[in-house]
């Protein structure tokens, strides 16, 4: 797996590994929109250099060794997502489609800023929501920059776009999550039994938690806040993620994290048109 960490004393280029700023475009080149009936822009959240991060494969042999990989979100009720793991135990409907959200892999990058984009589209609200601003005599809350922010994980920023910060990244190893439905598979235990401490030591689960204590990261296995929204353990491998992190400028909810996942044979094939998305919060 491939750890991430904020790096802030570098000033990123165009095509390197950040989050937030303006992502790597070429000129004329289509911004991400929502499917939604009145299409909005999607707003950049990261982008990952694996030609970089990931050279000849070795940090990541699944992955590929080369090109971008970018992931955008709608400013929504749920940040993009389709629906939220909650406290109740429900699952995220992770074969929903990418309405919302959108990864995008980009398989050659030019190093050219001559030949990028070196800005993009501001957020827009829901038109209903637009529409009730306007009934309520609210109109100028429309323009609110802030009032946006609050459905993005960048609420701890007011400017437009968030400022840009780099990404370092090392090859790295880690155990299974004790969150991840996995676990059990991996260790060749009941599940039940991950859970039973003897009131002498800790459960195995929780010494998972500390030992796999999350972050940044591409591969591997992810951490919940909640718990793991995957139906079918194997069926989705983990993308990319993205934890809370005040160096990033961003806060999933209540100190969450946020998840993309992919099939296995899709990611064999480089098709990244069915990534599912997730976050969860305390």
């Amino acid at each position: 797996m491939l750890r991430l960490a904020a790096n802030p004393k570098h000033q990123p280029q165009l095509w390197e590994s950040k989050v937030g700023g303006v992502p790597y475009r070429l000129k004329g080149a289509a911004w991400p929109m929502s499917t939604e009936k009145h299409p909005r822009p999607l707003v950049f959240l990261a982008q990952v250099n694996l030609s970089e991060a990931n050279a000849g494969g070795k940090a990541l042999p699944d992955f590929p060794s080369a090109g971008l990989l970018q992931f955008f979100i709608l400013n929504s009720e749920f940040m993009g997502a389709d629906a939220m793991f909650g406290a109740d135990g429900g699952n995220a409907d992770l074969a929903g489609p990418e309405g919302n959200y959108r990864v995008l892999y980009i398989p050659q990058v030019v190093q050219d800023a001559s030949k990028l984009e070196t800005a993009g589209p501001r957020p827009e609200y829901n038109p209903d929501e637009v529409a009730r601003l306007k009934a309520g005599g609210y109109t100028s809350l429309i323009n609110d920059t802030g009032l946006i922010w609050e459905q993005l994980p960048f609420d701890m920023v007011k400017t437009f776009p968030p400022p840009a910060v780099a990404l370092s990244h090392i090859a790295d190893r880690e155990p299974v999550s004790g969150a991840d439905n996995l676990a059990a598979t991996v260790l060749g235990k009941p599940a039940r039994e991950l859970w039973q401490g003897d009131g002498t030591r800790v459960d195995l689960a929780s010494e998972l938690y500390d030992l796999s204590p999350g972050g940044h990261k591409v591969g591997g296995y992810p951490n919940f806040t909640q718990g793991d929204p995957r139906q079918k353990p194997g069926e989705w491998t983990l993308l990319f993620q993205l934890d809370s992190d005040p160096a990033l400028n961003l806060m999933w909810g209540d100190v969450g994290t946020a998840n993309f996942f992919i099939r296995p044979a899709d990611l064999k094939k480089r098709d990244f048109s069915r990534v599912a998305y997730h976050w969860d919060c305390g």
